[in-house]
């Protein structure tokens, strides 16, 4: 008699727990362990945090959200240094390490997380706090998006990533057509509102941007779609 619930060994569910991982976040997970394993390499400590005790890694915390820098010696954002703290708490509590512990929460962890607070406090007085503003959608053009009337006139194509040659920024913004280049009403129309990345977080709104176009159906160039009932995160269409 065939038996109704399925069996799985540990390491099958090991398995599935890594294959469960996006992409983009095992790459930010990345990306913050190298940081500190470049960090540790430079200081001439052992590069193998992944088996400090939970004593041993916060004193090296402490030390790190103060002393990070990026390649050319200047100070991270305050965004990234907190993108990094998350990213790094994610990479070790997934596999194949699966820390229990929490390294934003648990108490063997206080003090390395009140040198973090004072670390983004250092951040803001060098002038790393701030963010980069840039000019609203006006209420005229977020009623010409929000309109139903015009979803169907929204395609794929309707936002672009550009890059910004000045700081290598990537940023979302609204294609125009050759009319609209050519045929402005009045200088105020050369402001477009822009939808910056944010390299270092895992909710940047451009990668995010990029993943939805990637899961749009292929045959279809409307940018609104209706979901599939059911997919996987490697599936070629959501």
């Amino acid at each position: 008699m065939a038996k109704r619930f399925a069996s799985h060994t540990e390491n099958e569910i090991f398995d599935k727990r890594s294959k469960n991982i996006a992409s983009s976040t095992e790459k930010a997970n990345k990306r913050a362990s190298n940081l500190l394993r470049e960090y540790l390499s430079e200081k001439n400590e052992d590069t193998h945090f992944e088996q400090y005790s939970r004593g041993r890694l916060n004193d090296v915390l402490k030390h790190f959200y103060l002393d990070a820098r990026k390649p050319d010696g200047e100070m991270y954002k305050v965004n990234s240094l907190d993108s990094f703290r998350y990213s790094l708490n994610r990479y070790l509590k997934a596999p194949p390490f699966l820390k229990e512990f929490d390294i934003m929460k648990h108490e063997d962890f206080n003090e390395s997380n009140q040198v973090f607070k004072t670390a983004l406090t250092e951040l803001k007085a060098n002038g790393k706090g701030a963010t980069q503003h840039f000019p609203i959608i006006s209420e005229i053009d977020r009623k010409k998006i929000r309109g139903a009337e015009n979803m169907d006139k929204v395609t794929k194509d309707t936002f672009i990533v550009k890059t910004d040659p000045k700081t290598k920024t990537k940023y979302v913004t609204k294609e125009m057509d050759e009319l609209t280049k050519n045929h402005r009403f009045n200088d105020k129309e050369n402001v477009t509102a822009i939808m910056p990345e944010q390299p270092d977080s895992p909710s940047c709104p451009v990668a995010a941007f990029q993943k939805y176009i990637s899961k749009l159906h292929p045959k279809c160039n409307r940018l609104w779609q209706r979901p599939l009932g059911s997919f996987y995160e490697d599936s070629a269409t959501w």
